[in-house]
């Protein structure tokens, strides 16, 4: 019967004080974490890289644009089939222009970064490398 009454009062105490933890996280004012984090901290510099990151991020992460690397004729080819079939919107051809300068300069299949990655165990041939390994 004393074991039975340790675990009772034990069991309300417990009780008691989850009801308080509850309380106080319901009081508090929940707010997203804020981040510093620029949308373009992936991508290189370079001109037009303003107009990829308004054009493509708000359907992808800037991940994916710096994980790809194609010639201009690839980019190329990529945007008419996100026009054609993702249902993006149509570009002004001296944006499209632009875009694709930037592309071909900052995302090129040539990108020496990318040799220097295959050395990784954990890049693939289409990151760049980890530079705490450099």
């Amino acid at each position: 019967m004393k074991r039975l009454l340790t675990i009772s009062i034990v069991a309300s105490m417990l009780s008691v004080f989850v009801c308080l933890v509850l309380a106080d996280e319901i009081g508090r004012e929940i707010r997203p974490p804020k981040l510093k984090v620029d949308a373009s901290y992936v991508l290189r510099e370079g001109a037009g890289r303003e107009l990829v990151v308004a054009n493509c991020m708000p359907c992808h992460s800037t991940a994916i644009v710096a994980a790809n690397h194609m010639s201009r004729k690839g980019w190329s080819d990529t945007i008419r089939t996100m026009r054609e079939q993702n249902g993006m919107w149509p570009l002004a051809p001296e944006i499209e222009r632009q875009i694709l300068d930037y592309l071909e300069k900052a995302q090129r299949v040539e990108d020496a970064g990318l040799e220097s990655g295959k050395q990784s165990p954990w890049a693939s041939p289409l990151y760049r490398p980890n530079p705490i390994w450099e």
